[in-house]
């Protein structure tokens, strides 16, 4: 039984936010077509050790290599996020591999692993890096984060497509980015797939959607998810406390940062409610009428929308929430980018159940059938096993 090897840019359990999930299925999805998989993460800290055995019980081999963290790691002429991840150069690799799927240009190190045996090299790409960090530095409002973002985008610009150009095959989230990349270089077109989030069909839920709770799930960590939550907050949330029983839950990931702002930006309300690192998410969709995603900024592919459906709730969002799924505004959720008009449709959602229960409907019919990620990943690898070897990628040369 062939191998591969997955390199994770953070720990994928629990899952608890949108890039976990998205890796966690993607070793299912390998694992569901015959090949065993080994996983080297990446992680700021040691993750506890019941979920250290949960991964362990889904992979062959597991690695945890600890970023580094400090000046050192910003200053040089590699992104931050792929500099802290030096020590992937040197992690014991025993394996020969079908192929090396890279979870994002961060991990990109592990391509000077000397011992580094495999035949194609896979890029998985959650964003637009340079998009990404020009985002972050607009939402930021910290002066020195808004630099350190903008260097992080400038980093990029000359990192992603040098990687890019030299990987087999560049599985993009969202197919939208996919589009602007082939429009901007053809000649990768052939290389270049639409792997949307898997979708499990048997896995799709209904859920009551009484009452009137509104519910946000995202990385709270984020400026871009932090920023919209302020957004909701200040501009949208008081156009609704006319309704009766009208509340919201914020809940996501830290990632152990300080979510300070977030803490002063709902405290005077007593009807919204800050849940920090959530042990399960299944409960807090269970008790929700309407799904949020605010975002006014970001790029790659808003898995938090694509959870939400899943999970069988109704959604309002933006258009930068929506962006790259092809989820059409009426016929499979709302859309609105004004504060009065998101209101708007928050609210028809609250009052309005058999809508909201056809927009579900709709919604998870759509990504059951456009998002079948199983089918794109097995075409991907028959295709590059057609091909031949590939050649070995330098991140310096």
């Amino acid at each position: 039984m062939e191998r591969i090897l997955l390199v994770a840019n953070d720990f994928p359990y629990p899952l608890n936010h949108g890039a976990a999930i998205d890796m966690w299925w993607r070793i299912q999805t390998l694992k569901k077509l015959g090949f065993r998989v080994d996983v080297v993460a990446t992680v700021k800290s040691m993750p506890p050790e019941e979920d250290i055995q949960a991964l362990k019980a889904e992979v062959d081999q597991l690695s945890i290599i600890q970023r580094q963290r400090g000046f050192k790691s910003a200053a040089g002429a590699l992104p931050f996020q792929v500099q802290s991840r030096a020590a992937l150069q040197t992690v014991a690799l025993s394996n020969e591999y079908r192929a090396v799927v890279m979870e994002a240009e961060h991990v990109a190190s592990i391509l000077q692993n000397p011992s580094l045996r495999a035949h194609k090299r896979i890029l998985r790409l959650h964003n637009d890096e340079v998009r990404f960090f020009q985002e972050l530095s607009k939402s930021s409002k910290n002066l020195l984060r808004k630099a350190f973002y903008q260097s992080e985008a400038v980093k990029f610009r000359v990192l992603s497509r040098k990687i890019m150009s030299r990987c087999d095959a560049l599985w993009f989230i969202s197919d939208y980015e996919r589009k602007q990349y082939v429009k901007k270089h053809p000649a990768d077109r052939k290389k270049a797939f639409f792997v949307p989030p898997r979708v499990d069909c048997n896995a799709m839920r209904r859920q009551s959607l009484e009452g009137c709770r509104v519910l946000f799930i995202g990385t709270l960590a984020l400026a871009n998810n932090s920023s919209a939550v302020e957004w909701y907050v200040s501009r949208v949330h008081q156009l609704l406390c006319d309704v009766v029983g009208y509340n919201v839950v914020v809940a996501g990931n830290t990632v152990g940062k300080s979510t300070g702002v977030l803490k002063r930006a709902v405290a005077p309300y007593p009807n919204i409610t800050l849940i920090e690192n959530p042990k399960e998410i299944e409960s807090l969709y269970g008790r929700a009428a309407v799904f949020v995603n605010p975002v006014l900024r970001g790029a790659g592919l808003k898995l938090k929308t694509i959870d939400a459906i899943q999970a069988g709730m109704p959604i309002v969002t933006t258009s930068t929430g929506v962006e790259g799924t092809g989820l059409v505004h009426g016929k499979h959720l709302l859309i609105a980018d004004s504060p009065r008009s998101f209101a708007d449709c928050v609210r028809t959602l609250l009052h309005d159940k058999p809508l909201a229960r056809t927009l579900v409907a709709a919604a998870q019919k759509f990504v059951a059938r456009e998002f079948d990620q199983e089918k794109i990943i097995k075409d991907s690898l028959d295709a590059l096993h057609e091909s031949g070897k590939a050649k070995v990628v330098d991140v310096d040369g």
